[in-house]
């Protein structure tokens, strides 16, 4: 076995434990955040909320103005609420008066989410796609490029012993 192979089994090998371990680290964080939404909806109640202000906040870049939500909701007791978002957009998703559907947890109203598909599933969808992206390359990394270079090394000292 030739130095610079040995040296590529190693180095594949090395890369290969790094990328697994952060695989497995990546899909546990997207299970667990998507477990904590499936729980979080399984309990929440729905409200019809109203954007009442449009916050500037932080550039994207040099020339725009980053719009973050205030909504402000009732919950089944009529008690006003006021959910501040964390992530802003440009140009701003929503206008000042929009109807935005609500869920909250009935025991903690104050913690609320906008009812949509990539409020309550973007993170852990992408930590899933990720995780299992970063799975396949450690994979690869750590049995494939082993077997491609032993394979390699196999045709080449046929080809020198003809």
């Amino acid at each position: 076995m030739s130095d610079a192979m040995r040296i590529t089994r190693i180095v594949a090998r090395v890369f290969g434990a790094i990328m697994l371990v952060s695989a497995l680290a990546l899909l546990a964080l997207g299970g667990s955040c998507y477990n904590r939404t499936a729980k979080f909806k399984k309990t929440a109640v729905e409200a019809q909320g109203t954007v009442i202000e449009l916050k500037e906040g932080g550039s994207v870049s040099y020339r725009h103005t980053v719009y973050f939500p205030i909504i402000r909701f009732a919950d089944t007791a009529g008690q006003e609420h006021t959910l501040y978002f964390n992530s802003g957009s440009y140009p701003p998703k929503y206008a000042v008066g929009d109807h935005v559907s609500v869920l909250y947890d009935p025991a903690n109203p104050n913690e609320a989410k906008v009812n949509s598909f990539g409020h309550l599933w973007l993170f852990p969808i992408i930590l899933g796609i990720i995780g299992g992206l970063d799975l396949l390359t450690g994979l690869f990394l750590f049995f494939g490029v082993p077997l491609v270079v032993a394979w390699a090394e196999k045709r080449s000292a046929e080809a020198s012993s003809q």
